[in-house]
């Protein structure tokens, strides 16, 4: 079951270039399938995060402070 609502919102996230649907995601494989896979999980969003923002498709102002910002964002709440 996780794994096919993570697929799901993996795939809206896609069409749509919507970053904030990958927190759906990493909240169910941390619900369903424990904190070690939650882990990857957040990993593989911050991974996929990333690449909608450098992509060109992802139009908006001042991009690459968004994803500086975005980085910064994940480092220290990592370091947290």
């Amino acid at each position: 079951m996780a794994a096919a609502i993570s697929v799901g919102c993996v795939l809206v996230t896609l069409s749509t270039h919507e970053r904030s649907d990958l927190l759906v995601v990493v909240a169910i494989v941390c619900v369903c399938m424990g904190w070690k896979a939650g882990l990857g999980a957040v990993a593989a969003a911050s991974l996929l995060s990333a690449a909608i923002l450098l992509s060109p498709e992802y139009v908006t102002e001042n991009g690459l402070a968004r994803f500086a910002a975005f980085v910064s964002g994940r480092l220290h709440f990592g370091w947290w």
